[in-house]
């Protein structure tokens, strides 16, 4: 954990010592949740992977409504190949609203609506068949240097966490978390460092996982990030790394892990309001490999 602030804090004090009028660096905003410890890392490294055809419309039917349309055809991972979904959104600040219906019966809704200080987060899976339905309700609250949360959910889950900045740069913070249900109990530590171009962060579970995830942006088209994660029960480990390129009209996100798997994923905007998709995934040891490709469609 030390060397990652090490690691980090050394470029940072290069750049300060080359310039000693440099203004101490000022807290502008609350940390991030704990579950978002690594966000920056995690957005380059996860993709929207995806196989076979993709087709998502989306239409708006007034300022504060929208629906959307997404149909995916000859898939490997889905029950018969295809699935159809469709969904709604109302935005009216400080309240949004989503739900999702597909052709397997299951609907996925969400709520967030902000009530002074708290954001509260209702999250709801409803599917026919006994025991498929889960549910979560989050309260999160921040301040000036901290941001922390309560949660409740399905099996008699309880949850907290909590992150709080000891410098501008670096905030320390730890969440725990209990299942009623089967009796069982976890919490784990985190630190970050962010300095806006580089964040380093590290993690360690009782559950027996240890992770460190680096994010640095080289400037506004070019992002990378790498994360190491060790299974200290197995003494199996993974070390994954991650590009992405934002160029005028495309996005491109490249990744590759220890494990031999590789990816690509593609966003080409080829007209306005129309985006086309091309992603493509191999996984060397298991001889599997999938491509897809989609169009994204906004009216």
């Amino acid at each position: 954990m030390g060397a990652v602030h090490s690691f980090c804090e050394g470029a940072s004090m290069a750049s300060m010592a080359a310039d000693p009028t440099a203004p101490t660096p000022k807290r502008t905003s609350p940390p991030p949740e704990f579950e978002q410890l690594n966000r920056e890392a995690r957005f380059v490294l996860n993709p929207d992977l995806f196989d076979g055809f993709r087709l998502e419309v989306s239409k708006s039917l007034s300022p504060k409504f929208f629906a959307t349309h997404s149909l995916w055809l000859g898939s490997q991972v889905l029950p018969g190949g295809s699935q159809y979904t469709f969904g709604t959104q109302l935005v009216n600040d400080p309240t949004v609203m989503v739900g999702r219906l597909d052709t397997s019966k299951r609907l996925d809704a969400r709520l967030h609506h902000k009530l002074g200080e708290v954001e509260f987060k209702v999250n709801a899976n409803l599917g026919t068949e006994p025991h498929s339905s889960h549910y979560m309700v989050d309260a999160v609250t921040s301040g000036r240097d901290y941001t922390g949360g309560l949660k409740i959910g399905t099996g008699g889950l309880v949850g907290f966490a909590y992150l709080q900045h000891i410098t501008p740069r670096l905030a320390v913070g730890f969440d725990g978390i209990y299942m009623g249900k089967n009796k069982m109990s976890g919490t784990s530590f985190g630190v970050r460092y962010s300095n806006g171009e580089h964040v380093c962060t590290a993690q360690w579970a009782q559950l027996g996982q240890a992770s460190m995830s680096y994010f640095r942006k080289l400037n506004e088209r070019v992002s990378l990030a790498t994360e190491f994660v060790y299974g200290m029960q197995t003494a199996e480990s993974l070390a994954s790394f991650g590009a992405e390129f934002t160029l005028r009209t495309c996005q491109v996100k490249l990744l590759l892990m220890s494990n031999g798997r590789i990816a690509s994923h593609l966003t080409e905007q080829i007209l306005p309001g129309v985006a086309l998709i091309l992603n493509a995934e191999a996984d060397q040891p298991k001889y599997d490999y999938k491509f897809g490709f989609g169009l994204q469609i906004q009216g």
